[in-house]
């Protein structure tokens, strides 16, 4: 992401308890920008400033879930098999790779 890039912030909510690595909720001005700011959330990991900064959309009580469920399928995966390669790709974890061409494979 380019420093000088701003997105109109609506508003910041702190959520639990007050602490270092704590999640914020931040409300944006625009859908538009909320889109642009999540399209580009993959290049704050390349930075070291940002490096442990995660963004993510809203979600609902049952998306958080089903998220949750994929972020441990996606753990077991790269702890059970040499390959690191996997990845969630529309609700699904798939091979890096697999996710252009749409061969996804059962293991």
């Amino acid at each position: 992401m380019r420093s000088h890039q701003s997105y109109p912030v609506k508003g910041l909510a702190r959520r639990g308890r007050r602490d270092v690595d704590q999640p914020m909720k931040v409300a944006m001005r625009s859908r538009g920008s909320a889109t642009a700011l999540l399209s580009k959330r993959s290049q704050l990991k390349d930075t070291a400033k940002f490096s442990r900064v995660y963004i993510a959309p809203d979600r609902t009580p049952i998306q958080w879930e089903s998220q949750r469920r994929l972020v441990e399928e996606l753990k077991e995966k790269r702890t059970g098999s040499q390959e690191k390669r996997y990845v969630i790709w529309r609700f699904k974890v798939v091979k890096r790779g697999e996710e252009i061409t749409g061969a996804v494979t059962e293991n």
